[in-house]
């Protein structure tokens, strides 16, 4: 098979969840299978590796710093698109797996005259910025409504788009992701010795990260040892100011972007990975704890439970004093020692070969 994977998404984030699935996807599939990417600028490229692998990339129209400034305006994007769309129509692929609604050909995913799969990761939109993302979700409505096969990645999200978009179930199929990390990935740990409680990922509002900084706030005036590592992107001047605000500031660590070897010295040294999240469509950062032997402290919130199961401590989102009874539990070794040799076991049941290989199957039912 010639699969076609249109690389909108490695041209609009540099790195991220979609782009990771895709990579360890692609990366995957039986040496009899052609992957093929077609894109502008596919940022990871290095990342994406398959023997039969084929990357289609449009020539710039402009020069570089010309054309960053240029792509805003759909008329400048034309000589590339254009381009694009004739690579496209030459290969003709036999299935089309877009990496997002929208294509980086400009062409109305309605338009594929091959069998198309789409991927559903989550409903973020449709339940947290319904009047903001209006476009967005029109987008997801027009490929869905084309697809000829949906992967979801959790029962809950399947759930969520059945019920949402009133769409086929028949026509779902749920396949797991899988954790990249392992304990083996560990390096050198830039928290030493200090027992930390562990923050990772965004901080949007249905991340519920303000519910976990009260929390730790109430925590450390028991204990005031205790440290709280917050891993992602930069702290914004509202952030700032509020932790700076705390009297707790200076147990407060935030560690940009780190590379997977710290990422995984983190989660294995933690006192407990807490994931407050109102809402997750899998949650990849929970099979990373599991991997690299963190204890969970977890929301009892949309998927989470479902990828989770009895390998974490599990919170209603909305009490704050059920969170602090988990982080007080989890100080004890032998909470920890269980929680961590449930999560080893979980773990083992997600993998990306079983993915892929998941993956093919759908592709060849078309």
């Amino acid at each position: 098979m010639k699969i076609l994977y249109d690389g909108y998404i490695f041209h609009h984030q540099k790195a991220g969840g979609v782009n990771r699935y895709f990579e360890n996807i692609i990366s995957r599939l039986p040496n009899t299978e052609t992957p093929i990417v077609l894109g502008r600028k596919i940022n990871g490229r290095e990342r994406l590796s398959h023997p039969n692998l084929k990357v289609i990339a449009a020539p710039p129209a402009y020069p570089r710093r010309l054309s960053h400034r240029l792509e805003r305006y759909k008329a400048f994007r034309f000589p590339e698109s254009s381009f694009l769309r004739l690579r496209e129509a030459l290969l003709k692929p036999t299935i089309a797996h877009p990496t997002y609604y929208e294509l980086i050909t400009e062409s109305d995913i309605r338009h594929y005259k091959c069998p198309v799969v789409i991927t559903v990761h989550d409903l973020i939109h449709e339940y947290f910025y319904p009047n903001e993302a209006k476009e967005k979700i029109a987008l997801k409505q027009r490929a869905i409504d084309r697809a000829d096969r949906i992967i979801c990645v959790s029962q809950n999200t399947k759930n969520d788009l059945v019920k949402s978009y009133l769409c086929d179930s028949s026509k779902i199929s749920v396949i797991y992701h899988a954790s990249s990390l392992s304990k083996g990935d560990a390096g050198e740990n830039p928290m030493g010795n200090q027992p930390y409680y562990l923050y990772i990922g965004a901080r949007y509002s249905y991340k519920n990260f303000d519910l976990a900084l009260d929390a730790f706030h109430d925590v450390w005036k028991k204990e005031r040892s205790l440290n709280f590592c917050i891993v992602g992107s930069p702290l914004s001047k509202a952030e700032s100011a509020r932790i700076l605000a705390l009297p707790c500031a200076a147990q407060i660590k935030v560690i940009v972007h780190p590379s997977d070897s710290v990422l995984a010295a983190l989660y294995a040294n933690a006192l407990a990975f807490v994931y407050p999240s109102l809402y997750e469509g899998f949650g990849i950062p929970l099979l990373e704890a599991m991997a690299c032997g963190a204890p969970i402290i977890a929301a009892n919130a949309s998927s989470i439970p479902e990828v989770a199961e009895n390998a974490a401590l599990l919170f209603d989102p909305k009490s704050k004093d059920e969170l602090i009874e988990a982080m007080l539990k989890v100080q004890d070794e032998n909470v920890r020692k269980e929680l961590r040799e449930k999560g080893e076991k979980r773990v083992l049941e997600f993998s990306w070969e079983r993915a892929a290989k998941e993956t093919v199957q759908v592709y060849r039912s078309l």
